[in-house]
């Protein structure tokens, strides 16, 4: 039974079973498991060690996030259960539990997996295996989707075995499935388009060799970062820049955790950042099923923008990412997405229209320039195409605009 179905996987995708049968060893499977266990556990033991306990509590009032008294600042007041001990929130306690569990996962997924994508692409162009790929009669989606399912199954493992507790977590805390749902669709389209882009980054940057790994996953590392502690801004800015939010799997965090039984000055606050946040000056983020629409959305659609440049460039690595037409389209699709965001015009506050259209300009000079980038052939054809296309008999020269607009071989306007 077992071998009827490595043949079958091996006939639907070799490269997957190349991978499985590189990474899947006992020794990494058993080292696999115990990191997540303990890391489980040790999690639990973090939170339980913050549960008020009688013996090393001093007489008078006692305070404790987890107590069901009255609340003050960051905790309350902690009232006996008359059994020995304390009333326990355990409804904020598990939430609490779920709410870390959620952040690591976002960080283990995005940034580790990132790193062990970009890592094998690197060692696979060191060690010549890459134009090996290139050569077997394999489709590029087939090899690179082959790479993505299966280069970072150690990875998918850890967070597998974690899911149980993360579903417990969030049944004792209280947390809708409906929007336990939601979540876990924003998250996997977030790790394919994180993924997607990690695996263009690593056919494109060939030169930076072993740097290249560090480079992209510290890129993310940061990004989530600084968009973790967006999550805790108190006010929405109606900012282009907040598009970028869409990037962040825990943006649907707010909408999961009971907003009533959490301290929101302590952990996350949906307040008025996210219900006030607008697109095209359209509610996006009254409902968690609109939300987590638009960042699929926008997830799905950069993934393909993604999978367009790793067609052209795996077969060809040569060739420009885009070709001039798909630039156009992308353009398009990167106005759309963050032209909405900056819609917004308060009477009260007319120069907030200034400022959205400074940083639109600032995001819009950084894209074009990328595109540029993505666009420029190499100088030796570019030197061709300025030589020979002179030489070309008039009836079968092109229009020079038409050239400019549309020839993958002339200069990236």
């Amino acid at each position: 039974m077992a071998l009827n179905v490595v043949n079958q996987l091996g006939e639907w995708n070799p490269q997957v079973f190349r991978e499985l049968k590189g990474r899947l060893k006992p020794r990494n499977v058993l080292i696999t498991v115990a990191i997540s266990l303990v890391s489980q556990l040790l999690l639990l033991m973090s939170f339980a060690s913050q549960l008020p306990v009688v013996e090393h509590e001093l007489k008078g009032d006692h305070w404790n996030r987890y107590c069901t008294g009255s609340a003050k600042r960051y905790s309350s007041n902690c009232v006996p259960d008359g059994l020995g001990g304390f009333e326990i929130n355990w409804q904020l306690w598990w939430q609490d539990v779920f709410i870390w569990l959620s952040l690591i996962g976002i960080f283990a997924l995005l940034v580790v997996g990132t790193y062990m994508l970009l890592s094998d692409l690197s060692k696979e162009e060191s060690r010549g295996t890459l134009n090996f790929l290139r050569l077997t009669p394999q489709s590029s989606p087939s090899i690179l989707g082959g790479k993505l399912l299966g280069v970072p199954i150690l990875l998918y493992i850890t967070i597998g075995l974690a899911l149980p507790l993360h579903l417990c977590s969030s049944v004792a805390g209280n947390i809708p499935m409906g929007k336990m749902l939601c979540f876990y669709i924003v998250m996997a389209s977030s790790c394919l388009c994180f993924y997607s882009l990690a695996l263009l980054f690593g056919l494109v940057s060939r030169k930076l060799s072993s740097f290249q790994p560090w480079l992209g996953s510290g890129a993310v590392l940061m990004f989530l970062i600084i968009m973790t502690n967006v999550l805790h801004h108190p006010y929405h800015n109606y900012y282009p820049a907040d598009w970028l939010m869409l990037f962040h799997p825990g943006i649907l965090l707010p909408y999961l955790i009971d907003a009533h039984s959490l301290d929101p000055t302590d952990v996350y606050e949906k307040g008025d950042y996210l219900a006030g946040l607008l697109w095209f000056n359209i509610p996006v983020t009254a409902h968690a099923w609109s939300w987590t629409g638009l960042t699929v959305f926008n997830n799905a659609l950069w993934s393909y923008w993604a999978w367009q440049g790793l067609q052209r460039c795996f077969h060809n690595p040569s060739a420009n990412i885009f070709s001039k037409q798909q630039s156009y389209l992308i353009t398009a699709c990167f106005e759309l997405m963050i032209v909405g965001f900056s819609l917004y015009h308060d009477l009260d506050y007319p120069q907030d229209s200034w400022e959205n259209l400074q940083i639109l300009l600032v995001f819009n000079l950084i894209f074009f320039l990328g595109l540029i980038a993505a666009l420029s052939p190499h100088r030796q054809t570019l030197q061709d195409w300025a030589r020979y296309r002179h030489q070309q008999p008039k009836s079968q020269r092109k229009d020079l605009l038409k050239d400019l607009l549309w020839g993958e071989k002339s200069p990236a306007l």
